[in-house]
């Protein structure tokens, strides 16, 4: 007899009441898991804290052009603590001579904008006990030169400390001053997984049971990294929800849509209500061709929004100073009220330390990182190179993939400039932000949703090329669709300003390694259930969404961004809202799930030729790769040309083509219950779009060949001129950051300099890009009046209902009959879907369902 059974209970009988196991979505954690963030002061620290400090910066790089600023730091940490624990409560570790270094140059190693003097703090203190005998504190810095020995060394010591405290619950406290990463592992002299801890590996030597507060720098702005809880979770009390967290540490993930939706009519500040109808109409507001004064306040406010998301919406991140101001405590905002000591105490003892007398010395910095990274610009080009070094350290099997060689190739050759160009240095920055950022986003999800982690492994230590290998084609097909999605709302880097964004640059892409993560770990947490995954995607997109939403109003929390914005909205003489308001009407506005680009970039365009833009090829120092030629990246000094018209007919009438194109792509894989609705909008995208072309034609005939070269400039269609362009080509025909056609990097390009190829072309009287030739739409062609049948694969139960709802959509409305006679010729015939490939070819076929599935990257898959 069971055991339940003998204790009286006998288990009711289960009945099967579905046909079939599915699993439902899952529920995204409401608690607090991570609540680190970037902060100016110190944190709140208990008197019986056992604190150890290290770092570890190597004696051939403690210089204060390199990696000395981690020197006054740590020194900075030890003055501000001295005598605020039990006098054996404190260890401090080095990997250089520091007490030697900063006795040599005391005036050297000074830290914060007010240049205090912190190499006293590099000797041994002493105390007076209750007898008034002086003894000796055991600060004192213990120097190791080995790595090697010096991680053994902070491990003894971890293990030590944490014997001590564990038995009396005493917290932990453990500050990092040297190469880190934006995780918080520890790099012990340079970046080696060689001689790397890791954040879990602390963790595990630490255990649960043991309060551990971690101070770690900030590694994309000024300030320090405070984790307030690394070993326990949910952390708790907390002063601030989940969303205000996670908007922090997603950082400049969605930096891109974030920028382009404050450059547009979605701006909190613009008072939209007190602006006319007509002009709201148009793509931007602003002049189209803006003075010199308003391009400086569109970059100040540009790379603001992108600095401030880089500092996980910190204040100050240009100032690397101790702050100690208690209205903008950053503990008490987030985590709660001070327990031990008030700032103010800190600031007293902050001010006893003197302040340098020495004229400081003339440095040139790069502005956009202000006085971080030791305020030099010679250091902080070393922290950017740090930045790719750590990188190459992480995603293991994407630097073995061919676009992953090729992205290694090229910040490689940064690392060996010695001077680069601040644009490549602000660019390379934004890309590894947002690179480690992403990173961080896909383990914060899995996190969150309770997703397994893929062979156990941070989505960093991930290594892809192992996976493709233990899996099968099937299971490899099986996570396609939910990357696809989850890559929608993710979008490309932010570049600077002085940089065009670049489709075909391999480093401006989006990195793929996390969304193919959290699709695996969708994969192997549902198995075969696609409505499981399809539901919990849905749930990943809501959360991003959420972020997103949450970043705006942060951002509009920071007075010095809501000055930048309100100067830039003057500059145009558009009406403000109060900060107030603007904040009140982001709390109820919401962005799409990812932004489509606004806001015309439209710097390097030279003139118009047959319809076709040319643009001219800027020589880089990685144009020697075996790498097919890239678009042009420095900006010219104009915003806009003359070839952008206030509110331009040709423009709208080409995104009323490609919502055309988007629906009869989504109808050939849509659901029959969806079928009907997709039919009425396709009918009304038809007449309005037969109404533009209209419009189109009677404007061309009113203002002749002007409007035909602006109508060229906005035309991304092939023109007649360019009939026998090879279907493996593509054009360059678009603007960087409008929705582009499909395209692919042409295969028979020869691996010579760009600049080489570019005078190539021109001998050959060819574009530097071109597009492929597209044939009519097998959807909609059109032969006296009846409808062929289609060329490219369709699902077989639609292929009558489709080509019957397209027919229907367009013989309904009456089709315009000067649109293919008073038409420019660009514009002539553009009804149907221009999308083709030869039906023969198999594997063409696979990648065009593929690219339907998926939805990303389009380009990839058109050939």
């Amino acid at each position: 007899m069971s055991t339940t059974a003998s204790r009286g209970f006998s288990p009711p009988k289960l009945a099967p009441t579905a046909r079939e196991f599915s699993p439902s979505a899952l529920d995204i954690n409401n608690g607090v898991l991570d609540a680190t963030f970037i902060t100016h002061m110190i944190p709140d620290i208990s008197p019986h804290s056992g604190i150890i400090g290290l770092c570890a910066v190597p004696h051939e790089r403690a210089g204060m052009d390199d990696m000395g600023w981690h020197i006054a730091d740590f020194l900075a940490f030890k003055a501000l603590l001295l005598g605020e624990t039990h006098r054996r409560a404190q260890t401090w570790l080095a990997q250089c001579d520091i007490p030697s270094i900063v006795k040599a140059n005391p005036h050297q190693y000074v830290h914060g904008r007010d240049r205090r003097v912190v190499a006293e703090a590099a000797e041994a203190s002493t105390t007076t006990d209750r007898a008034g005998n002086i003894q000796l504190r055991l600060d004192q810095i213990h120097i190791e030169p080995s790595a090697e020995n010096l991680m053994t060394d902070f491990i003894a010591a971890v293990n030590e400390k944490c014997k001590t405290i564990r038995e009396k619950g005493y917290p932990l406290v453990i500050i990092i001053c040297g190469p880190t990463s934006i995780e918080q592992d520890i790099f012990f002299g340079k970046a080696d997984a060689k001689y790397r801890l890791t954040s879990p590996q602390v963790r595990n030597l630490i255990g649960n049971d043991v309060d551990t507060i971690v101070i770690t720098p900030s590694l994309f702005s000024a300030g320090w990294q405070v984790n307030p809880s690394l070993c326990r979770s949910p952390v708790s009390p907390v002063n601030v929800d989940r969303t205000t967290f996670l908007a922090k540490q997603f950082g400049g993930i969605f930096a891109k849509d974030l920028v382009e939706s404050f450059l547009s009519w979605k701006c909190p500040l613009l008072n939209v209500d007190l602006v006319e109808h007509e002009e709201v109409q148009e793509r931007f507001p602003g002049p189209a061709k803006p003075s010199i004064q308003q391009k400086e306040s569109i970059e100040a406010l540009q790379v603001y929004i992108h600095s401030a998301l880089a500092a996980r919406l910190s204040l100050g991140h240009g100032d690397h100073s101790f702050w100690f101001d208690t209205k903008r405590d950053d503990w008490e905002r987030l985590v709660g009220p001070r327990r031990y000591r008030a700032l103010e105490h800190y600031r007293q003892k902050w001010e006893n330390l003197r302040m340098s007398n020495a004229v400081p010395p003339s440095k040139e910095r790069l502005e956009f990182l202000g006085t971080a990274f030791g305020g030099a610009k010679i250091s902080q080009i070393n922290h950017i190179k740090h930045l790719i070094k750590e990188s190459f350290e992480a995603w293991s099997g994407y630097w073995m993939l061919p676009l992953g060689r090729i992205a290694k190739a090229k910040f490689e050759g940064f690392l060996r400039d010695q001077s680069p160009e601040v644009r490549d240095c602000h660019e390379t920055f934004n890309i590894m932000e947002y690179r480690a950022t992403a990173a961080v986003m896909a383990d914060i999800v899995t996190r969150y949703l309770g997703l397994p982690k893929p062979y156990n492994e941070r989505c960093k230590d991930w290594d892809e090329s192992r996976w493709r290998a233990d899996s099968s084609d099937a299971e490899q097909l099986a996570v396609i669709r939910p990357f696809g999605d989850i890559s929608k709302g993710i979008p490309s880097v932010n570049v600077p300003p002085a940089v065009n964004p670049n489709h075909l640059s391999v480093i401006q892409r989006r990195l793929e390694v996390p969304a193919t993560y959290l699709s695996v770990s969708l994969y192997i947490h549902y198995l075969a259930s696609t409505q499981g995954i399809k539901a919990t995607v849905e749930r990943i997109q809501g959360f991003f969404q959420d972020i997103k939403h949450c970043q705006i109003r942060l951002l509009l929390e920071d007075p010095e961004l809501v000055q930048k914005c309100t100067t830039w909205l003057e500059a145009i003489h558009m009406p403000i809202r109060s900060p107030d308001d603007a904040f009140a009407t982001a709390r109820v506005t919401r962005l799409p799930l990812s932004a489509q680009s606004i806001w015309p970039r439209l710097q390097n365009v030279q003139d118009v030729q047959d319809g076709v833009r040319t643009q001219t090829a800027t020589t880089r120092k990685d144009q020697d790769l075996n790498v097919a030629p890239e678009m042009p990246v420095r900006a010219s000094p104009t915003l806009a040309t003359q070839t952008v018209t206030k509110r331009s007919i040709y423009a709208e009438l080409q995104e009323v083509r490609k919502e055309k194109e988007r629906l009869i792509r989504t109808l050939a894989s849509a659901s029959p219950q969806a079928f009907m609705e997709i039919q009425k909008e396709l009918l009304e995208v038809q007449e309005r779009l037969v109404g533009l072309e209209r419009e189109a034609a009677e404007e061309a005939q009113k203002t002749g060949e002007t409007s035909k070269l602006n109508a060229s400039a906005l035309q991304f269609s092939p023109s007649p001129k360019n009939d026998n362009i090879p279907a493996q080509s593509i054009t360059a025909t678009q603007w960087p950051t409008l929705q582009s056609p499909s395209i692919v990097v042409t295969e028979d390009v020869p691996s010579i300099p760009r600049r080489q190829h570019a005078d190539q072309l021109a001998k050959e009287n060819k574009p530097l890009i071109e597009r492929p030739q597209m044939s009519p739409s097998p959807i909609a062609q059109h032969t006296n009046g009846k409808m062929e049948s289609p060329n490219t694969w369709m699902p077989p139960h639609l292929r009558k209902d489709l080509s019957d709802v397209v027919k229907k959509a367009e013989e309904k409305v009456e089709v315009n009959p000067l649109a293919n006679d008073s038409l420019p010729p660009h514009l002539r015939g553009q009804l149907s879907l221009d999308v083709h490939f030869d039906n023969s070819n198999s594997d063409g076929i696979q990648r065009f369902r593929l690219a339907i599935t998926t939805m990303v990257d389009l380009e990839e898959f058109a050939s």
